[in-house]
């Protein structure tokens, strides 16, 4: 509903996925407003569609292999469960809490004018909101800072089986992620380039010694052979 802090959990673990390395994108109702603008007391309808929008172009997202997280106020669970077949693979995370809580945080106002009749279609007043019977994860808002919510959904996912236990220590921080050594310019200027200019030269050297090494024990194998030849012939004459 409006207010539990979907969006800004949503974010959050968009940021923290960064740790993982992996393509992610993070999509919400607000990126829809510039084309399709959705009221406060949107009917039922509008909002659908925009689920099933968002849902769409999660699908096709995850079809190239990104990892997608969508805040959305989708209150019809026959809807929110027709896009996570057509997904496939999806996680329902179902951020709850209290009407009370809600409220407190509407700066907008939103919930009191429509209890006080001013606004119509506002979703946990005039029309119903149902709640995921099986989420994959739940939290409650209202109860935790938004770091310690995310830190409950990824040891949910993890234990749901859609985070490995390396990507789920790394989202929560026990372990920090593999990074590739910098590399080193070299300005061929002033001190800073002197030592990568000797490391590179003493690298080529030494290179050409291996080079040296390898092409004198093909001779000395390739000499070692006609030898050996003849002494098996011999060996073989006498033999007869």
């Amino acid at each position: 509903m409006t207010g539990a802090g979907k969006r800004t959990l949503a974010r959050h673990i968009h940021q923290r996925y960064a740790r993982l390395g992996r393509r992610c994108e993070f999509l919400s109702d607000d990126d829809l407003q510039p084309f399709l603008p959705t009221a406060p007391d949107a009917t039922l309808e509008v909002r659908n569609r925009n689920a099933r929008i968002l849902g769409w172009v999660a699908e096709l997202l995850t079809r190239q292999g990104v990892v997608v997280l969508v805040a959305s106020l989708s209150p019809i669970r026959e809807v929110r469960d027709e896009i996570c077949r057509r997904i496939g693979r999806c996680a329902e995370i179902f951020v709850d809490c209290a009407f009370e809580v809600l409220q407190q945080r509407d700066s907008e106002k939103i919930y009191q004018r429509a209890l006080e009749g001013v606004l119509d279609n506002v979703i946990g007043v005039q029309l119903p909101y149902e709640p995921p019977l099986h989420p994959d994860v739940r939290v409650d808002s209202g109860e935790a800072e938004v770091e310690k919510l995310a830190e409950q959904v990824f040891e949910g996912l993890f234990e749901r089986g859609f985070l490995s236990r390396t990507e789920r220590d790394l989202l929560l921080g026990r372990i920090e992620p593999a990074t590739t050594p910098p590399v080193v310019e070299v300005s061929g200027e002033g001190e800073e380039g002197i030592a990568p200019k000797a490391a590179a030269g003493a690298e080529a050297r030494a290179g050409e010694a291996e080079a040296k090494e390898r092409k004198a024990a093909t001779r000395k194998t390739r000499e070692a052979k006609p030898a050996r030849s003849r002494a098996a012939a011999g060996g073989a004459r006498k033999a007869t």
